[in-house]
């Protein structure tokens, strides 16, 4: 992700083009950081807790399981905002950069978001911890079915508000911005508004079930702390 961020100060490189380039590089990574299973045993926990303070926060993003995934996963999104960010601002006044498109950016955080999404569902919902992948799977199909049927009753009876009544799901949002119903800057709104609403309810449960690593976290400090005999 660093690599792809210092790509994008090439004069060469598009800021559009950083959309999907990021996209390929972290989006497995999230999934499978926000799918892991919780299972945390003090063996595991030993490298981190022998590095004192700088250790134990990076325990935070490395220790397995979706907890320390969700802010694995922060970090990893705050890379490529930053990355395209500066990226677009750096060559601002480059007559060939084009202007990034609204549209691309409300793809852009559909396809998260629904990943997001699908991951909080999980989180919740999973009651086997080597059933999170599958579950993910299956709530990010029911996702692309409640996109699906929505625009197939709008091609019916040509109601465009239908869409509003889905605008909790992500992948619905591209349906939205295609339809002359709904302003560009509107949609962009909503999808900002409920991705980060969705964040923080992920960001939420995951310093909640982080107090089970603490135990361990301690558990094994107490164990390093006792004389060897």
């Amino acid at each position: 992700a660093l690599i792809a961020a210092a790509v994008g100060f090439h004069d060469s490189v598009d800021t559009v083009a950083l959309f999907p380039i990021f996209a390929i590089i972290i989006t497995p990574a999230i999934i499978t950081a926000l799918t892991e299973p919780a299972i945390l045993l003090p063996p595991i926990c030993k490298p981190f807790v022998k590095r004192g303070l700088i250790g134990k926060l990076a325990s935070y993003a490395l220790l397995p399981g979706w907890p320390t995934g969700v802010f694995y996963t922060v970090i990893l999104s705050a890379i490529t905002l930053c990355g395209i960010s500066i990226s677009h601002n750096f060559h601002s006044s480059s007559s060939y950069r084009s202007p990034v498109d609204e549209k691309v950016i409300i793809t852009t955080f559909a396809c998260f978001t629904s990943v997001i999404f699908c991951a909080l569902l999980s989180a919740h919902f999973s009651k086997s911890e080597d059933k999170r992948l599958t579950n993910f799977l299956i709530f990010f199909m029911l996702s692309i079915a409640l996109t699906i049927i929505p625009n197939i009753l709008l091609s019916i009876n040509h109601s465009q508000s239908l869409l509003w009544i889905f605008a909790w799901n992500p992948p619905i949002w591209i349906a939205m911005m295609n339809e002359s119903f709904f302003k560009t800057n509107f949609v962009l709104t909503t999808a900002l508004t409920v991705s980060a609403i969705y964040l923080a309810l992920l960001i939420i449960s995951a310093m909640f079930a982080l107090r089970r690593y603490r135990e361990v976290m301690q558990e094994t400090e107490d164990q390093l702390s006792q004389p060897a005999k």
